[in-house]
Protein backbone atom coordinates (compact mmCIF):
# COMPACT_ATOMS: atom_id res chain seq x y z
CA UNK A 1 0.00 0.00 0.00
CA UNK A 2 1.33 3.64 -1.00
CA UNK A 3 2.19 5.20 2.15
CA UNK A 4 0.69 8.54 1.48
CA UNK A 5 -2.59 6.56 0.96
CA UNK A 6 -1.80 4.27 4.07
CA UNK A 7 -1.83 7.66 6.28
CA UNK A 8 -5.16 9.12 5.03
CA UNK A 9 -7.11 6.38 7.17
CA UNK A 10 -6.02 8.02 10.35
CA UNK A 11 -7.59 11.01 9.41
CA UNK A 12 -11.05 9.60 9.54
CA UNK A 13 -11.22 9.82 13.57
CA UNK A 14 -14.19 10.02 16.27
CA UNK A 15 -13.24 12.94 18.72
CA UNK A 16 -15.22 14.54 21.31
CA UNK A 17 -13.19 16.65 23.11
CA UNK A 18 -13.01 20.18 23.42
CA UNK A 19 -9.24 22.41 23.08
CA UNK A 20 -11.59 25.66 24.68
CA UNK A 21 -11.79 23.75 27.91
CA UNK A 22 -9.46 21.54 27.96
CA UNK A 23 -6.25 21.63 30.49
CA UNK A 24 -2.76 22.66 29.69
CA UNK A 25 -0.12 19.71 28.83
CA UNK A 26 2.64 19.91 30.51
CA UNK A 27 4.74 20.03 27.52
CA UNK A 28 5.81 23.41 26.48
CA UNK A 29 6.66 25.00 22.58
CA UNK A 30 9.72 27.27 22.96
CA UNK A 31 10.57 29.78 20.37
CA UNK A 32 13.40 32.41 21.30
CA UNK A 33 14.14 31.73 24.82
CA UNK A 34 10.19 31.67 25.74
CA UNK A 35 7.62 28.52 26.50
CA UNK A 36 4.64 28.45 25.76
CA UNK A 37 1.64 26.27 26.86
CA UNK A 38 0.45 23.86 24.75
CA UNK A 39 -3.27 22.83 25.39
CA UNK A 40 -3.99 18.94 25.78
CA UNK A 41 -6.77 18.39 23.27
CA UNK A 42 -7.35 14.90 24.31
CA UNK A 43 -6.68 12.82 27.07
CA UNK A 44 -3.56 10.85 25.83
CA UNK A 45 -1.87 14.68 25.36
CA UNK A 46 -2.03 14.87 28.80
CA UNK A 47 0.54 12.56 29.03
CA UNK A 48 2.14 13.47 26.00
CA UNK A 49 3.09 9.74 24.97
CA UNK A 50 0.85 6.87 23.06
CA UNK A 51 1.21 4.15 25.81
CA UNK A 52 -1.51 1.98 24.59
CA UNK A 53 -1.76 2.50 20.42
CA UNK A 54 -4.36 -0.10 20.18
CA UNK A 55 -6.53 1.84 22.68
CA UNK A 56 -5.65 5.45 21.57
CA UNK A 57 -2.97 6.12 18.78
CA UNK A 58 -3.27 10.16 18.75
CA UNK A 59 -1.86 13.17 20.24
CA UNK A 60 -3.80 16.08 19.70
CA UNK A 61 -2.11 19.89 20.54
CA UNK A 62 -3.65 22.86 20.09
CA UNK A 63 -2.26 26.24 20.07
CA UNK A 64 -2.89 29.42 23.06
CA UNK A 65 -3.57 32.26 21.85
CA UNK A 66 -0.15 33.70 22.63
CA UNK A 67 1.76 31.64 20.67
CA UNK A 68 -0.41 31.70 18.23
CA UNK A 69 0.43 36.26 18.26
CA UNK A 70 3.91 35.22 18.47
CA UNK A 71 3.69 32.75 16.01
CA UNK A 72 2.68 35.53 13.48
CA UNK A 73 4.86 37.79 14.82
CA UNK A 74 7.63 35.49 14.42
CA UNK A 75 6.53 34.72 10.27
CA UNK A 76 7.30 37.93 9.75
CA UNK A 77 11.23 36.90 10.08
CA UNK A 78 11.81 33.68 9.12
CA UNK A 79 9.45 30.92 7.84
CA UNK A 80 8.59 29.25 10.15
CA UNK A 81 8.51 25.18 11.27
CA UNK A 82 7.53 23.37 14.06
CA UNK A 83 10.24 20.80 15.13
CA UNK A 84 9.00 17.98 17.11
CA UNK A 85 11.79 15.70 19.51
CA UNK A 86 10.00 12.05 19.65
CA UNK A 87 11.30 8.87 21.26
CA UNK A 88 9.52 5.11 20.30
CA UNK A 89 9.09 1.99 21.64
CA UNK A 90 9.73 -0.53 18.96
CA UNK A 91 7.44 -3.62 18.80
CA UNK A 92 8.77 -6.69 19.73
CA UNK A 93 9.09 -7.99 16.43
CA UNK A 94 11.73 -5.79 15.51
CA UNK A 95 10.89 -6.64 11.67
CA UNK A 96 7.51 -5.47 11.66
CA UNK A 97 6.76 -2.33 10.77
CA UNK A 98 4.56 0.72 12.89
CA UNK A 99 3.31 4.22 11.01
CA UNK A 100 3.81 7.54 12.27
CA UNK A 101 2.66 10.65 10.94
CA UNK A 102 2.89 14.64 11.96
CA UNK A 103 0.61 17.42 10.94
CA UNK A 104 -1.28 20.71 11.25
CA UNK A 105 -4.47 21.25 12.88
CA UNK A 106 -5.90 24.34 11.35
CA UNK A 107 -9.02 26.86 12.66
CA UNK A 108 -10.82 24.67 10.22
CA UNK A 109 -10.99 21.53 11.93
CA UNK A 110 -12.57 23.62 15.12
CA UNK A 111 -16.64 23.77 15.28
CA UNK A 112 -17.23 25.81 18.97
CA UNK A 113 -13.72 24.79 20.32
CA UNK A 114 -13.97 21.02 19.63
CA UNK A 115 -12.54 19.32 16.89
CA UNK A 116 -14.58 17.88 13.91
CA UNK A 117 -15.42 14.69 14.26
CA UNK A 118 -13.37 14.24 10.62
CA UNK A 119 -10.30 16.11 9.44
CA UNK A 120 -9.98 16.60 5.94
CA UNK A 121 -6.71 15.39 4.21
CA UNK A 122 -3.61 17.55 4.44
CA UNK A 123 -0.13 17.55 3.59
CA UNK A 124 1.86 15.83 6.50
CA UNK A 125 4.83 13.91 7.12
CA UNK A 126 4.97 9.70 7.10
CA UNK A 127 7.02 6.87 8.29
CA UNK A 128 7.50 4.24 9.58
CA UNK A 129 10.42 4.90 12.41
CA UNK A 130 12.43 2.15 13.64
CA UNK A 131 15.27 2.23 16.11
CA UNK A 132 17.32 -0.48 14.57
CA UNK A 133 17.25 1.54 11.49
CA UNK A 134 18.31 4.76 12.46
CA UNK A 135 20.21 3.29 15.54
CA UNK A 136 18.51 5.82 18.05
CA UNK A 137 15.03 5.72 19.62
CA UNK A 138 15.10 9.45 19.68
CA UNK A 139 14.36 11.48 16.29
CA UNK A 140 13.61 14.82 15.46
CA UNK A 141 11.15 16.27 12.78
CA UNK A 142 10.59 19.44 11.27
CA UNK A 143 7.55 20.56 9.33
CA UNK A 144 7.25 23.95 7.68
CA UNK A 145 4.24 25.87 8.02
CA UNK A 146 2.73 27.36 4.34
CA UNK A 147 3.32 31.30 4.66
CA UNK A 148 -0.38 31.54 3.62
CA UNK A 149 -1.49 28.98 6.38
CA UNK A 150 0.37 30.60 9.68
CA UNK A 151 -2.51 32.50 10.87
CA UNK A 152 -4.78 29.35 10.20
CA UNK A 153 -2.49 26.66 11.93
CA UNK A 154 -4.15 25.89 15.63
CA UNK A 155 -2.17 22.76 16.37
CA UNK A 156 -0.92 19.69 15.70
CA UNK A 157 -1.53 16.22 15.83
CA UNK A 158 0.90 13.21 16.08
CA UNK A 159 0.12 9.33 15.36
CA UNK A 160 1.77 6.51 15.86
CA UNK A 161 1.53 2.97 15.77
CA UNK A 162 4.07 1.70 18.41
CA UNK A 163 4.48 3.45 22.17
CA UNK A 164 5.72 6.76 21.65
CA UNK A 165 6.49 9.88 23.85
CA UNK A 166 6.84 14.01 22.60
CA UNK A 167 10.17 14.75 24.15
CA UNK A 168 10.23 18.53 22.76
CA UNK A 169 8.58 20.85 20.69
CA UNK A 170 9.80 24.22 19.36
CA UNK A 171 9.12 26.80 16.54
CA UNK A 172 12.28 27.37 14.28
CA UNK A 173 13.31 28.87 11.30
CA UNK A 174 12.56 26.39 8.40
CA UNK A 175 15.27 23.87 6.21
CA UNK A 176 14.46 21.15 4.69
CA UNK A 177 17.04 17.95 4.27
CA UNK A 178 17.90 15.50 7.28
CA UNK A 179 21.05 14.70 9.31
CA UNK A 180 22.28 11.44 10.98
CA UNK A 181 25.31 13.38 11.95
CA UNK A 182 24.62 13.47 15.44
CA UNK A 183 23.55 11.10 18.10
CA UNK A 184 19.63 12.11 17.14
CA UNK A 185 18.61 11.81 13.98
CA UNK A 186 17.36 14.78 12.45
CA UNK A 187 14.65 15.20 8.86
CA UNK A 188 13.41 18.31 8.02
CA UNK A 189 10.20 18.66 5.48
CA UNK A 190 8.69 21.43 3.61
CA UNK A 191 5.01 22.45 3.67
CA UNK A 192 4.17 19.73 1.33
CA UNK A 193 5.31 17.44 4.00
CA UNK A 194 6.53 13.85 3.02
CA UNK A 195 8.41 10.29 3.69
CA UNK A 196 10.34 9.57 6.92
CA UNK A 197 13.41 7.43 5.08
CA UNK A 198 13.64 4.32 6.08
CA UNK A 199 17.54 4.74 7.16
CA UNK A 200 20.69 6.84 5.74
CA UNK A 201 21.84 4.41 3.25
CA UNK A 202 17.79 5.08 1.64
CA UNK A 203 17.95 8.82 2.38
CA UNK A 204 21.55 8.81 0.25
CA UNK A 205 20.25 7.26 -2.29
CA UNK A 206 16.76 8.79 -2.77
CA UNK A 207 18.60 12.41 -2.89
CA UNK A 208 15.35 14.23 -1.58
CA UNK A 209 13.99 16.87 -3.78
CA UNK A 210 12.41 20.31 -2.18
CA UNK A 211 12.86 22.39 -5.86
CA UNK A 212 9.50 23.81 -4.63
CA UNK A 213 10.95 25.48 -1.40
CA UNK A 214 13.30 27.38 -3.01
CA UNK A 215 10.81 30.49 -3.57
CA UNK A 216 10.50 30.98 0.28
CA UNK A 217 14.16 32.22 0.54
CA UNK A 218 15.02 30.03 3.21
CA UNK A 219 17.72 31.48 5.76
CA UNK A 220 19.33 28.56 6.17
CA UNK A 221 20.39 26.49 2.82
CA UNK A 222 19.37 22.84 2.03
CA UNK A 223 21.11 20.43 4.38
CA UNK A 224 22.07 16.85 3.51
CA UNK A 225 24.32 15.11 6.24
Amino acid sequence: MNVRNYFLLILVVVISFSCSVQPHSSLTISCDQKDFKLVACNNTALSNSISNPSESSYLYYGFNSAFCKNLIQSSSEFLPAIEITVSISDSKNNDSISGFAFGFLYESDFTNGKINSQLNSRPMVYGFPNSKNFNSNIFKVSFTIEPIQVSNVKGFVIYSEQKLEVVKVSLIPAKTGWSFANSIPWFGFSSIGGNLPKNKTFAQSTMWNFEKESKYNFLESLGYL
